[in-house]
């Protein structure tokens, strides 16, 4: 058993690393600041490692967002509304971030 466990399907990875790039890449277009887009990075990767199918109780997506729109959204989808979530409550995600590092949740 251990050893299905510590085995990973190399074509998984991969194709995991590459769909998590394109999502980045995507959400660079977000925002012109490096900092703001590290904040961004550090939540999501904590969140859901970027994952768009991410599902912790009743929290969705690549931001693990409480809305059910993200349980059926795509990545770009996903990323705006995080995006517009993180500036509406926060003003910025590395407000967000702080928010997250603090409470440990945003």
């Amino acid at each position: 058993m251990l050893v299905g466990v510590l085995c990973v399907n190399p074509t998984e990875s991969h194709a995991f690393a590459e769909n998590a790039t394109k999502y980045k890449e995507y959400a660079a277009t977000k925002t012109d600041s490096i900092i703001e887009l590290y904040a961004m990075d550090v939540l999501y990767t904590a969140e859901s490692n970027w994952r768009v199918k991410a599902v912790n109780g009743t929290h969705f997506g690549i931001c693990q967002g409480k809305s059910k729109y993200l349980k059926t959204a795509n990545y770009k989808q996903q990323i705006d509304w995080c995006w517009r979530y993180s500036m509406v409550r926060y003003g910025s995600m590395v407000n967000a971030l702080y928010h997250w590092k603090v409470y440990g949740w945003h």
